[in-house]
């Protein structure tokens, strides 16, 4: 992060990392979301008070949490899946915009 924050505070943050998968699905969306939570943890010193992050995870049991962290951050929050997506798929993308004035 040393390299990023003296080019802060930036416009978006766009996430569409993936854990290697095991193949166990509650070990799988567990990384996911892991990683997701470690980009969130970005947003407060990186992201500008207006500013839009996009991160992908695999559902699973914990999705909901990771949805309220970013409607606390974010004035505006949206999921969807994208059509270019298996239907088999258990990738999701959330989306945060504008991100609240003064949130650290």
């Amino acid at each position: 992060m040393e390299n990023l924050s003296h080019q802060a505070p930036f416009d978006a943050i766009l996430s569409d990392a993936a854990p290697s998968t095991t193949g166990i699905r509650t070990v799988d969306t567990a990384r996911s979301q892991a990683l997701v939570e470690a980009v969130l943890g970005l947003v407060p010193p990186l992201l500008k008070a207006g500013g839009s992050c996009v991160v992908k995870v695999f559902q699973g049991s914990n999705t909901n949490q990771i949805r309220e962290r970013l409607d606390q951050v974010f004035t505006h929050t949206r999921s969807f899946k994208p059509k270019a997506c298996r239907s088999e798929s258990f990738e999701l993308y959330f989306i945060g915009l504008e991100k609240r004035e003064g949130f650290n």
